[in-house]
């Protein structure tokens, strides 16, 4: 005999920690009653439970284990999802759940429980929100311009902080935000990309590089472009020298630096960061005298006079020396103190 089948469904949530999921089972009752109209009575009634994503046909989700169930007046009831085979679905799209029994089947679409359209306070856990379906427009608002969230070592506060600085368009943010390359901000300062100081140390401080023809790092983007290159100036062993040529002066000529136009390299009309190989200037010495012969200790004697008459060098003559506290070297240069040269690279 066929049965007609009346269907309660209700959501149970039972009492629940904070910390705890929300249970995944459905209290379901239903009642049977014959083709009379008379309430059906079994102590062992074999009903299949199944859910579907249509009211017809459609795709079968997750897996409720056949129930061998009590009827009494009509009535009878059971837990889905408390059996170890049981799998709800998701219940992310409309779904109905079927259930048969001797023969007769029937579809009713899932809707919210009472209480699952007010869940509790604290019942929620962060798996259950989608990815990305939290926007900034969802927070609430902060209580005054400038407020963050900080972290001060236990909780997360709301606080104005004073440290940050102005972002501008002249400032943007730069970085790819990874541990290689930081999401960062460059602060204006009073030295532009590409200044060069004079540092007493080894390690030159954040945002500079060392002037030893080093590889830029990709990092200082803007001093390849601005350089050039991909390298630093090498400037070790180097004295820097004021550009002869700037773009609201012209060249200062031999006043200035009279090998300008010899100069390796550079860029623009001021050829800065050009190279120029040492030299000793040219200059002539004019000695007036005559050697007259062999001096006291085996040197020359040269007589020295106002005069071009050879008769009065003899009359004024002294001894050519090298004097020993002179310093000599394979090239010539002033008095100096190492330090390294260092890049500004952002």
């Amino acid at each position: 005999m066929k049965y007609l089948i009346a269907i309660y469904l209700i959501i149970i949530f039972g009492n629940i920690s904070f910390s705890q999921d929300v249970p995944r089972v459905i209290s379901y009752q239903g009642v049977l009653v014959d083709a009379n109209g008379k309430p059906v009575n079994s102590d062992n009634l074999l009903v299949n439970f199944a859910f579907y994503d249509a009211e017809n046909g459609g795709n079968k989700l997750g897996n409720i284990k056949p129930r061998s169930l009590k009827v009494q007046g009509g009535l009878f009831f059971t837990l889905l999802g408390s059996e170890s085979e049981d799998i709800l679905p998701a219940f992310d799209r409309p779904t109905w759940l079927e259930i048969e029994t001797n023969g007769t089947k029937n579809r009713v679409l899932m809707t919210a429980a009472v209480y699952a359209l007010n869940i509790p306070d604290g019942i929620v856990t962060p798996k259950k929100i989608k990815s990305e379906s939290i926007e900034l427009h969802h927070l609430k608002q902060g209580n005054n311009v400038g407020e963050i969230l900080k972290w001060d070592g236990t909780n997360w506060i709301r606080e104005i902080d004073n440290s940050l600085k102005r972002v501008t368009a002249i400032q943007p943010i730069e970085g790819s935000g990874t541990e290689s390359d930081p999401l960062r901000i460059t602060l204006p300062e009073s030295l532009p990309i590409g200044s060069i100081l004079a540092y007493w140390g080894n390690n030159p401080p954040e945002g500079w590089l060392l002037c030893d023809g080093s590889d830029i790092p990709d990092t200082y983007s803007k001093l390849r472009v601005f350089l050039k290159s991909t390298s630093t100036p090498d400037l070790r062993g180097m004295f820097l020298r004021g550009a002869n040529t700037t773009i609201n002066k012209p060249s200062k000529g031999p006043d200035g630096d009279p090998d300008e136009l010899k100069r390796i390299g550079g860029l623009g009309v001021s050829k800065v960061g050009s190279f120029q190989m040492d030299a000793f200037q040219d200059h002539l010495h004019t000695y007036r005298g005559i050697f007259t012969g062999v001096a006291a200790g085996g040197g020359h004697a040269l007589g020295f006079s106002g005069s071009t008459s050879a008769t009065d060098f003899t009359s004024d003559s002294r001894t050519i020396s090298t004097n020993p506290n002179q310093r000599f070297s394979t090239e010539t240069r002033p008095k100096n103190v190492y330090v390294n040269f260092i890049i500004k690279a952002r």
